[in-house]
């Protein structure tokens, strides 16, 4: 005689009890409120943008094309300064590790 167990998915019955049919006002809601929390997790990570990039401040009225220009201006300033330090470690025979070498988009690579 086989010994045959049914099993059943162990989350079907989490899964049950956790989405129970939604009045289409309750999907609307849940829709908003997630819609809402995107919005403040993207006004945050502008924020800390601002607060990374020094041509911008708090104070002035600023849109996000403006956050997005100025932090690209600020990021090729940097990438040009790195240049710069790194051939001033070349010309004084100074050895620069491959880590601290930036080798992304933008810089022509040696």
């Amino acid at each position: 005689m086989e010994n045959t167990i049914k099993q059943e998915s162990p989350t079907s019955d989490i899964d049950k009890k956790k989405s129970p049919n939604l009045t289409e006002e309750q999907k609307k809601a849940h829709h908003i409120a997630s819609e809402q929390k995107r919005r403040e997790n993207i006004r945050a990570e502008f924020d800390r943008i601002v607060h990374l990039t020094p041509t911008l401040t708090e104070q002035e009225n600023r849109s996000e094309l403006s956050i997005l220009s100025k932090s690209a201006d600020y990021i090729d300033q940097l990438k040009d300064e790195n240049k710069q330090l790194l051939e001033l470690c070349r010309l004084k025979g100074i050895p620069v590790p491959d880590e601290l070498i930036y080798k992304g988009p933008g810089i022509a690579h040696e």
